[in-house]
Parts: C-alpha cells; structure tokens; sequence
C-alpha cells in the first residue's frame, strides 16, 4: 500500500481514532455527578471477550470446540481533588454492594447499574455562521460542533469490585490518582456510524453559549449547539470602563 493509498484510507475513514478522546457514562452518586466523574477519568479500558473452549480429539486430529466465553474486568484511573469526592463516591457505590456498618450484603439491583465507555471522534468546535454590526455592537451566531461517539461499549450491571490503594509520596508535582476495577456480567458494542445519528445526539455534550458584553454562560445540551455572542465594537473612550462596573 503506497502512502497516498493509506491518506486516502485515513480521509475516507473520517481519519485515525485517538486513544485520548473517550468518554465514560456512570451514575450520580454522593460525591461526584457523572459529568464530573467523566471529566476526570484519566484513562479507561475498552473490555475484551475470550471464547472458553475444550480440545476434542477425532482420530489424530485435535481441535478446539466453544463452550462459553469470559470477559475481563475493566479499570478506570481517576484524577483526585483535594474534596476527594470521587473517593467518596466509589465508597459510597462500594457500600451499597457491602455495607461497611452492618456488613449486610444488598441485592444487585441496588448496587449494579449499565456503564458506557465512548471512543469519540474529533470535533469541529466553533464553526462561524453569522456575523452583523449594529452600532456599537459586534452580533455573532456560530454553530457548535462537539466530539461524535463513534463506538460505544455498555457493561450490563457493572459495580466496583477494588478500590485500589492510593501512593502519595514527597515529590513536588506529584498527583493523587484513584485505580477502580469494575466487574459486570457482559458487554455489548454499539456502533455509532457518524455525527448524523441520533444516538450520537443524545449522548454527545452539546455547548451552547450566550455572550452577552464579552460575558458567557454554557450550557450543557448535546453534541450540535448555537453559540451567539454580543461584544461591544469601537466603544467610546471611557465607556469600557463604565460597562465594567455593571458586568
């Protein structure tokens, strides 16, 4: 295959899959929401599938013949802050599983719940679509493309198993991280075939912004959004300063 051949097989294929664009779908617990929790997961595994299988042997002929399958736990690493929130929100998931009072164990559908993991693809960001003067002020209305799910991967009723000890040691720039190991009954893969869908849609972070005088909120909608935003242009002298009182 020639270099031009492997572009164009890149191009055709919306381009490479980044290991670093991912995204992870758990339950708001006390501690952490689930946006916060996937905002910091620091790395996260896609689960892998083994066929179990028994040697038969015909003749002088062995080969190998299915009988099941087994999957492999998952591990998710977790950046902590200093509320260690998402400590406190594997204990509080663990508790349910094993209360750590009464050592009573709960039922699996108080404590296990279907989990997503999302490789995402690129996004296009803030594309420009409308933009106007009127007297002192600069209208602008752009579209809002956020990162697409191209894959996704459900774990049906998955709960923390191990909540792995955490290092802390003198060295100055040194960071806390949480490794949790998740045990569920099966996966299931789901392929989303591009942005257009409406899985996509629904599942994908959607940022619409209002810029009012250079000030912004966002809010959290889906993976397509408006972004309109209202500056001043070719204020009068002294008048920033005033605005600056009021904003």
């Amino acid at each position: 295959m020639s270099v031009d051949q492997f572009k164009s097989l890149v191009t055709n294929k919306r381009g490479l899959a980044r290991s670093n664009l991912f995204r992870v779908t758990l339950p708001a617990l006390p501690g952490a929401s689930s946006r916060e929790v996937n905002l910091l997961c620091k790395n996260v595994e896609l689960p892998g599938r083994q066929i179990l299988t028994n040697q038969r042997v015909i003749g002088i002929r062995r080969e190998n013949v299915p009988y099941g399958y087994a999957v492999n736990d998952v591990n998710m690493t977790f950046t902590l802050l200093n509320d260690y929130g998402i400590k406190n929100y594997f204990e509080t998931w663990q508790n349910m599983a094993v209360n750590q009072s009464s050592y009573e164990v709960g039922y699996r559908n108080n404590y296990s719940c279907n989990i997503q993991i999302q490789q995402l693809e690129k996004g296009l960001g803030n594309v420009p679509f409308f933009s106007t003067n009127i007297g002192f002020v600069n209208f602008a209305l752009n579209f809002f493309v956020g990162a697409p799910a191209v894959y996704t991967c459900t774990l049906i009723n998955a709960f923390p198993t191990t909540m792995n000890s955490i290092n802390l040691s003198n060295d100055l720039d040194g960071l806390s991280e949480l490794t949790v190991t998740l045990s569920y009954i099966d996966w299931r893969p789901g392929v989303i075939s591009g942005a257009n869908t409406n899985s996509s849609v629904a599942n994908g972070l959607l940022n619409t912004g209002l810029t009012l005088l250079n000030k912004s909120i966002n809010i959290p909608l889906g993976d397509f959004g408006l972004q309109a935003s209202i500056r001043p242009r070719n204020l009068p002298a002294g008048l920033p300063n005033l605005l600056n009182l009021f904003l």
